[in-house]
């Protein structure tokens, strides 16, 4: 019963299809990016970087916002993350959903990243489309060392 409710759901949203007598997951729209950060093919994403095949600030993820520095956080890529900043990605751009770098790092527990992120410049001060700062998602999601982190600099 539940699971004929949640497949109901997911085919509304449009996750996933019905086609006749069985459901078919959809397959999220993303590029060889993407991919190339989720197996962790650092080598690869450092070489198109280089090249310029790629733009630290591109969206990897089709409509939403995501670069690969966020994305990179969300998935907890440290290497990766320190190619971001290496290549000047921006630490204050924004996802379609209003989350900056930092907001993803403070709600995901990331210390190091959050502290990376303000030695290059992030505003930590910044608020979301919730009106949420890095400090208010840290303590929504009960993160103490980002916590004490964020109030040391006030």
């Amino acid at each position: 019963m539940l699971q004929s409710y949640i497949n109901r759901f997911l085919i509304k949203l449009g996750i996933i299809r019905k086609d006749e007598s069985f459901i078919v997951r959809e397959e999220i729209r993303e590029n060889a990016t993407w991919s190339d950060l989720r197996q962790n093919r650092i080598k690869q994403i450092k070489d198109d970087l280089e090249s310029g095949n790629i733009n630290v600030d591109q969206e990897i993820i089709e409509q939403s916002g995501q670069t690969l520095l966020t994305q990179s956080i969300v998935i907890d890529r440290y290497e990766i993350f320190l190619l971001c900043l290496l290549y000047q990605a921006n630490v204050n751009q924004q996802t379609y959903e209003g989350m900056r770098p930092i907001h993803l790092a403070a709600s995901l527990g990331r210390l190091k990243m959050l502290q990376d992120l303000k030695l290059y410049g992030a505003e930590l001060d910044a608020k979301d489309e919730l009106g949420m700062t890095a400090l208010d998602r840290a303590k929504l999601y009960n993160h103490s060392e980002i916590i004490e982190f964020l109030q040391q600099k006030q």
